[in-house]
């Protein structure tokens, strides 16, 4: 069994394991911490309560008896930490590093809360002056947090990039224009200033804006375009119009709207996605 002075004087790079040998609504006092910890109902309450189920989960709350502040934890097979996975009540913190005395709880910033088992030596710890040996398993398990978290927000990115570009690419290969308008096409392509913009407009009518006294500012209309840049494929849409020049005439300059009440909704390969205006999207090449 290791003890605490091990525990605390242990180099960078040694982990609190969580430990089967947790009992039931167990209390843990606490021994240190920041003021800045999200959760200040836990980080006022002394002690908190460890109610451990199976190997790999346990619930954390500040009543023996009630759950109106509590939050379960499990442990995900090849880490060394819990992760938050339900809550009652205010969040709780995101991660918990725990052995048989002591409970170590980290958020993903730095900011923590250290928790003994044993009364005193909580006291003790929290009334001690020096906080290197603390803070420096703080930053080693925080480390360890950061580590896999980045990896796996990496992988999740990747993933749903993939997803979105099969979405947009299936998206676009069955996407035909609803206007004939060689004139709106041609300045949309002059505007792109890419040889290789096809333009697909996505609605039939051009939308007309007015001013509160009914005159006519301009005509838009949304419009989609896709091109090659730097050996990859992409689209992109925004409304394009003409500004009005008074009796029904506008000018021959192009120009682009922002159309905050509109939106392309893209669907295909299973999925569908949200196309903001002016985000380039990538697809695959024709």
């Amino acid at each position: 069994m290791r003890s605490l002075l091990f525990l605390l004087l242990a180099p960078m790079g040694v982990l609190l394991a969580p430990n089967g040998a947790l009992a039931q609504s167990t209390p843990y006092y606490l021994a240190d911490g920041l003021e800045d910890f999200s959760d200040q109902q836990i980080r006022g309450t002394n002690p908190v309560f460890v109610t451990k189920i199976g190997p790999d989960s346990l619930i954390i709350s500040t009543s023996a008896q009630a759950y109106e502040h509590a939050s379960f934890y499990k442990k995900t097979s090849g880490e060394t930490f819990y992760r938050r996975k339900q809550e009652w009540g205010t969040s709780m913190p995101n991660f918990i590093f725990a052995d048989e005395n002591v409970l170590m709880l980290v958020e993903e910033r730095g900011s923590y809360l250290l928790f003994h088992k044993d009364r005193n030596t909580a006291a003790a710890l929290l009334g001690a002056g020096d906080k290197t040996a603390v803070l420096r398993i703080k930053d080693s398990v925080r480390a360890v947090v950061v580590a896999i978290n980045t990896g796996q927000r990496s992988k999740n990115d990747a993933a749903a990039a993939a997803q979105n570009k099969k979405i947009v690419t299936a998206y676009i290969r069955s996407l035909h224009s609803k206007r004939s308008d060689p004139t709106l096409v041609s300045d949309i392509r002059k505007w792109s200033q890419n040889a290789t913009t096809t333009v697909y407009i996505v609605d039939a009518d051009y939308y007309i804006t007015r001013n509160y006294r009914g005159e006519v500012l301009n005509k838009n209309i949304p419009a989609l375009i896709k091109y090659h840049l730097n050996g990859k494929c992409f689209v992109q849409w925004r409304a394009f119009g003409y500004e009005s020049l008074g009796g029904g005439s506008f000018t021959k300059d192009l120009y682009t709207y922002n159309k905050q009440d509109y939106y392309l909704q893209a669907t295909g390969a299973g999925g569908s996605l949200r196309l903001e205006p002016g985000v380039a999207y990538e697809i695959d090449c024709d």
